[in-house]
Formats: structure tokens, C-alpha cells, sequence
């Protein structure tokens, strides 16, 4: 009878921890099969807050960006078309050039844009050709420009073989006083410039900016010195 007992606790035991066996298992394979359910949500999801942050700071950098471009253009420098032939072949018409708003001093060979309200509403782009002080003479049948006596040597002038230089109403050689440059375009029988009685020799006062560089058409682009 006790062996008997005995293999009968022995029963329930093993029963009761077939049952806890099982019972863990299957808890087991509940959270196995759980966890992937988990691993399926996006772990950090975008907020619309931080979107419209992220456009926000986009938005700044940009305005910031056409801020400094717009002050560089105003006080720095600033661009200007070129209208006309006269300047050809260095610089033909509808060239787009940037032009230094810097304090300059002219120099011979520079080209300037300065106004002539007297004339045209649109500036002039011209060469620098002598500056205050200088002294100008001009032989029209031979294209030959003097300054102080020297000849010039202008491989950029589009010279007509055919034809003399157009001529001035001024009377030469001819000094020029104190603030005051002579300009002439590059194009010499296709130019309004210092010759004209209309413009005559420009006052410093009246230059814009020095032309220092060519963004326009880009198969042309570069600096103008």
C-alpha cells in the first residue's frame, strides 16, 4: 500500500510539472510570437514639429542667403549691360558685366561705365584711354592714339583699313585738367565717346565703377583687366 501511495505522489508530481513545463512553453511562444509585432513599429517617428522646423531653418538660410547677395550688389558692386557695338570685338551688345562700386582710381587701359545725363539715360561703357593730367593726341588717318607723346599700342581697337578714324571736334593734342579722364570704345567708327562734342572728357565725378568682370554669355566669362 505505501509503494502504491508513493507511485501515485510520483504521478501527481510528474503531472503537475508536465502542466508548469507546458505552461511556460506556451508563454514562451507567446512572447515570440509578440515580439515581431513590436519590432514592426518605427522606432522614432517624425513629428510635424520637427518638419516645420526643419522648413523653418531651410527658409532662414535662404532669406539670409538673398540678404548678403542683395547687399554685396548694392554697396560692393553691381552689374550692367552692355548696350551697343561701340566696344566691340572686346565687348559685344547685351554682355552682362560686374562692375566694382569700391573706391577706384582710373587707370589707363580700364574700362568704366560712367553717366552722361546730357546724352542717353543708359551709362556708357568706354576704355580709359588718359587720365587727369595727361596730354592726348589723336592722327585719325593713321589709327594712331598718342598719350604724352608715346604712341599707344591698342590690339584691342577694331580697326577699318578702308576708312579714317572718326574724327573730333576737339582740337589736338589736348590736356586734360584735373578730375577729368578720356574715353573711347574699342569699336573707334562705331562709338560715342570722348570725341563727341557731347560728351567730351569725363568727369571722375560722374564714373560708376570699374568693369572688372564678364558673367555673360558664360562662353565669354571672365575677368575684363
Amino acid at each position: 500500500e505505501k509503494n502504491e501511495t508513493a507511485d501515485a505522489s510520483d504521478s501527481v508530481e510528474v503531472t503537475e510539472t508536465g502542466e508548469s513545463e507546458t505552461a511556460e512553453a506556451s508563454e514562451s511562444d507567446t512572447e515570440e510570437t509578440a515580439a515581431p509585432e513590436n519590432e514592426d513599429k518605427p522606432k522614432n517617428e517624425e513629428k510635424p514639429q520637427d518638419i516645420f522646423a526643419a522648413l523653418f531653418d531651410w527658409a532662414e538660410m535662404f532669406v539670409t542667403a538673398i540678404t548678403l547677395v542683395v547687399l554685396v550688389m548694392t554697396f560692393l558692386f553691381r552689374h550692367s549691360p552692355v548696350v551697343g557695338n561701340s566696344m566691340y570685338p572686346t565687348l559685344h551688345n547685351r554682355d552682362l558685366l560686374i562692375v566694382s562700386n569700391l573706391p577706384y582710381e582710373p587707370k589707363q587701359g580700364d574700362i568704366v561705365v560712367f553717366q552722361n545725363a546730357g546724352l542717353y539715360e543708359e551709362p556708357f561703357v568706354k576704355r580709359v584711354i588718359a587720365v587727369s593730367g595727361q596730354t592726348v593726341d589723336i592722327d585719325f588717318d593713321k589709327w594712331q592714339v598718342y598719350v604724352d607723346g608715346k604712341p599707344l599700342k591698342e590690339d584691342y581697337v577694331n580697326y577699318d583699313e578702308l576708312t579714317a578714324m572718326r574724327g573730333s571736334v576737339f582740337s589736338f593734342p589736348l590736356k586734360l585738367e584735373e578730375g577729368y579722364i578720356w574715353c573711347m570704345g574699342d569699336n573707334r567708327n562705331n562709338s560715342t565717346d570722348s570725341r563727341d562734342g557731347r560728351v567730351g572728357p569725363v568727369d571722375t565725378r560722374f564714373i560708376l565703377g570699374h568693369c572688372i568682370w564678364r558673367i555673360f554669355p558664360f562662353d565669354r566669362f571672365g575677368d575684363l583687366e
